[in-house]
């Protein structure tokens, strides 16, 4: 994935989500993002912001911020963070927080809190499409699908939105093709005002 969000960062396609189905697909991917934007995402001034709403955290929540995992630490201050189900209520509301002041650029989130949350963002980056449920592997349904890709595009800011899926063990091209191909032809069907297009 480091190369997809290098590329990301050189096209314009900032701010990205990129999205798992596990808390565990999360945490791994932070690192991997630390480790590809090298310097990081952010201004001095973006980060400067940043770290004043951390002293803000820390005045009312002293306790989480003493706390923080340095890894964490690291990611806000190039401008990548994770929200996922295993994070403290205060700890979500925070990121939430950044993420509507345009102070992160790349966010890792797992596919159920980012369907519960008003999160958008210019590009969404798609791993796999493939769950594992009781050690069978299966694709996502179409119906999850179009909730995942709605997410890209911001309102008032974008014309449109970029998802970008990742070939692995399980599904590739023919496979992703497939699932636009059902999901495209059920917003036609329902006289969406969505234009759907892709390129593989």
């Amino acid at each position: 994935m480091c190369h997809v969000l290098t590329a990301a960062d050189v096209n314009g396609m900032l701010p990205v989500i990129v999205v798992f189905f596990n808390v565990e697909g999360c945490s791994n991917a932070l690192h991997d993002a630390i480790a590809a934007v090298g310097k990081g995402l952010l201004s001095q001034a973006e980060i400067h912001k940043i770290e004043m709403f951390l002293a803000e955290l820390h005045q009312s929540h002293s306790d989480i911020v003493n706390h923080l995992d340095a890894v964490d630490l690291e990611g806000l201050h190039k401008g990548i963070a994770t929200y996922h189900e295993g994070q403290l209520p205060v700890w979500q509301e925070f990121i939430l927080k950044l993420e509507r002041e345009d102070l992160l650029k790349v966010i890792i989130v797992t596919e159920r809190c980012l369907l519960h949350t008003e999160m958008f963002a210019h590009s969404i980056i798609i791993p796999t499409i493939n769950r594992v449920i009781r050690n069978e592997v299966s694709s996502i349904p179409c119906g999850r699908f179009m909730e995942l890709v709605g997410c890209a595009g911001r309102r008032s800011y974008d014309t449109e939105g970029t998802v970008v899926f990742l070939k692995n063990l399980y599904s590739g091209p023919h496979e992703i093709a497939d699932l636009c191909l059902i999901t495209t032809s059920g917003l036609i069907h329902n006289s969406s005002h969505h234009t759907p297009w892709w390129s593989i």
